[in-house]
């Protein structure tokens, strides 16, 4: 059998057609060959070969059902004779649309003259020829890319043309679309701004042309035939921190790595030298190893970085001017101000005549603001030059609020202000950080509170937001009825040397840097802090305050709020207020009044020691910081008199210090409870009513 026919039927038949064929075959070769071995050779024989084959072959075409491919026959003037079912589900055409028409007639007008030349040339070649590929026009318009074959011996028995036709569609895609990525890629690599270069491990095979201009060459021929033989043992290919060293060792470390980024030191073709970023990335090719090269002129970028390092060196040596100026400053303003401070206290202290007293203190005031101002000043500087060390020490953060407040709310009285305090007593007494700080922005937004605030008030509130395990955030407002801030100076007010209206650093004072300080310490303790303001009707700032837990201590303070305040359980009691501030006795006075208490005030511990034994008290309010005597020094001589009823009566400390620091002193020295200023009338009113 013709070994054609037999590779035909081995890849196109299913196993049973294939031994049906088979049989068929090796019978047609077994008769021709009889012929052939009886030396019969007229035109009767051959006839009958002929017709026996023509007969056949059509009936195997129709019953080809298991063929994955189109076969068709045609005759020699092309008109097709015969098709498979494929051929029916690939183009749509049935038999009869089929059959008597000529092939050209379904091929693409553009791809009929490959056809016509294949069909043509048949008689020419001996053996299988390679097959043509075509576009196949289907029945709904649209056209398939087919690869068309046939056998010369197969054909010829018949005198027409059996073909076999695949679609390649899916095939050809795939090439058009190399085709197109190429061109597209290679378009990329030949116009782009960006140095591209290939090259082997021996030398270079392809770069664009922005690499030749930065190199400064005109002709790629000489770049790729020149280029490694000529600069490989030179300083043109030789690094900038490792001095003798070539590129081969960096293509040792993309072909270890895949890709490697590394700084290089060229020179052009004029000698000029240029520093480049290397981006080495190892790849291969038709299995050779082959690396793909960006680069990056780095000569401006290094230019900069060189005026950036003689910028920054100027810029840290005004700095250390700058520290070394204003520590010099502070220490010359500070020696003289302080004897002023202390000048002015003694003279308070002489017994001034009253004409004196007004002059005394506004010398005081001035000298206050001066230190203030310094301080601010100061500050300022370490923040700029990060400096400022925040301690996360245990604090009474109840107690820090209330003594802050406690030295505004007279300066507040003098200019007739009411001040309001108001405290979420579920805030944990004890937490962790750095109270001197948040003192000092308290200070900061009461001062201008107070400061910019003629008629109405000033309100302070804190508020517990939300505790987690490690921490405890707080958010405190400062709100006033004062001058407000436009609107269009809202976001500049935080900014250094800045106030809302040049008229308020004349009509005020101040250097605008209060808030400025107060927001970059608030950031440093993790806060933040905003403000909402109306020009004329009054300012809030407020602001968040991050802390750590104390974990030693979890207790709170909530015991002292009660739900139920019965004030009627105080009425009658007496009471003796030790102090000797005006300001603080006026306050507890108005509170006592309203409770409906008795009481007696003196202004040192000496007197109070001298009225507990002549008259009887239900409790003692004793200051701690008094002249004279002391509050400490007035307890411990009070729990040292034989009268038990003298000796056991019950004292609260009244401080305006950080009792937290003080709580163990006080209770040591024998007094019973204490309550810091402001004080907060809850608070003192709970703490009375346990000893009455």
């Amino acid at each position: 059998m013709n070994d054609k026919l037999k590779e035909l039927v081995q890849k196109y038949l299913s196993e049973k057609d294939k031994k049906e064929m088979t049989y068929f075959l090796e019978s047609v070769d077994n008769y021709v060959s009889s012929l052939k071995m009886e030396n019969r050779h007229n035109d009767e024989s051959e006839t009958t070969t002929d017709n026996s084959l023509k007969n056949n072959i059509p009936n195997f075409i129709d019953n080809s059902f298991s063929i994955s491919e189109v076969l068709i026959s045609l005759n020699k003037e092309g008109l097709i004779q015969n098709t498979n079912s494929v051929w029916r589900k690939l183009t749509g055409y049935s038999n009869e649309e089929t059959i008597g028409k000529s092939f050209s007639y379904f091929i693409h007008p553009q791809d009929n003259h490959i056809a016509e030349y294949y069909f043509d040339n048949l008689q020419y070649f001996e053996n299988q020829y390679d097959p043509i590929e075509f576009r196949l026009i289907c029945k709904n318009a649209n056209y398939l890319w087919c690869e068309l074959g046939t056998d010369p011996e197969f054909t010829n028995l018949d005198n027409n043309i059996h073909c076999y036709i695949n679609d390649i569609s899916q095939r050809k895609a795939f090439e058009f679309e190399k085709i197109f990525l190429e061109e597209k890629y290679y378009t990329i690599f030949e116009k782009s701004n960006t140095p591209y270069l290939i090259a082997n491990s021996n030398k270079i095979l392809d770069c664009n042309e922005a690499c030749l201009d930065l190199f400064g060459l005109d002709n790629k021929e000489y770049f790729l035939n020149n280029f490694i033989q000529k600069y490989n043992n030179s300083a043109i290919l030789n690094s900038a921190d490792t001095p003798g060293s070539n590129i081969q060792s960096e293509l040792d470390i993309a072909k270890k790595e895949g890709h490697h980024n590394f700084e290089w030191v060229f020179y052009r073709d004029n000698g000029m030298e240029f520093h480049a970023e290397i981006r080495l990335n190892h790849l291969f090719n038709n299995n050779e190893s082959l690396f793909f090269l960006i680069i990056h002129d780095l000569t401006k970028y290094k230019h900069f970085e060189q005026e950036l390092v003689l910028a920054k060196e100027k810029a840290e040596d005004a700095a250390k001017a700058k520290a070394q100026f204003l520590s010099t400053m502070s220490h010359e303003i500070r020696t003289p101000m302080n004897a002023v401070i202390g000048i002015t206290h003694l003279l308070s202290e002489g017994n001034p005549r009253e004409d004196q007293i007004e002059n005394i203190n506004i010398l005081r005031y001035s000298a206050e603001n001066l230190m203030s101002l310094l301080d601010d000043i100061l500050d300022f500087g370490k923040i700029e030059e990060d400096k400022i060390k925040l301690e996360n020490k245990p604090i009474n953060i109840i107690s820090t609020i209330k003594n802050t407040i406690g030295n505004w709310i007279p300066k507040a009285h003098e200019k007739n202000l009411d001040f309001y305090l108001d405290i979420d007593y579920d805030i944990p007494i004890n937490l962790l950080g750095d109270g001197n700080r948040i003192e000092q922005v308290i200070n900061n937004i009461c001062c201008n509170a107070i400061k910019f605030t003629d008629a109405g008030y000033v309100k302070f509130t804190a508020r517990l937001k939300r505790k987690t395990k490690n921490k405890t955030i707080l958010e405190c407002s400062i709100e006033d009825t004062g001058i407000g801030i436009p609107r269009n100076k809202v976001n500049k007010i935080f900014d250094a040397f800045t106030q809302a209206d040049s008229n308020n650093t004349r009509m005020y004072g101040g250097m605008g840097l209060g808030l400025s300080i107060s927001k970059k310490l608030i950031k440093l303790m993790g806060g933040t802090i905003k403000l909402r303001s109306q020009e004329s009707k009054g300012t809030c700032f407020y602001f968040t305050l991050k802390l750590d837990n104390d974990k030693f201590s979890e207790n709170t303070i909530s015991e002292t709020k009660p739900k139920n305040l019965n004030f009627e359980k105080l009425q009658g009691i007496h009471v003796l207020i030790v102090e000797d501030n005006l300001t603080n006795v006026l306050v507890m006075q108005q509170l006592l009044k309203k409770w409906k208490i008795n009481f007696d005030v003196v202004e040192n511990g000496k007197l109070a020691c001298e009225k507990v034994q002549k008259s009887y008290y239900d409790l003692v309010l004793m200051d701690l910081q008094m002249p004279v005597m002391d509050g400490y020094s007035a307890t411990k001589k009070i729990r040292s008199f034989k009268n038990k009823r003298v000796k056991n009566i019950p004292i609260i400390a009244i401080t305006a210090s950080d009792y937290y620091k003080l709580e163990e002193e006080i209770y040591e020295v024998g007094m019973n409870e204490i309550v810091g200023k402001p004080i907060n009338p809850v608070e003192l009113f709970v703490k009375m009513e346990k000893f009455t």
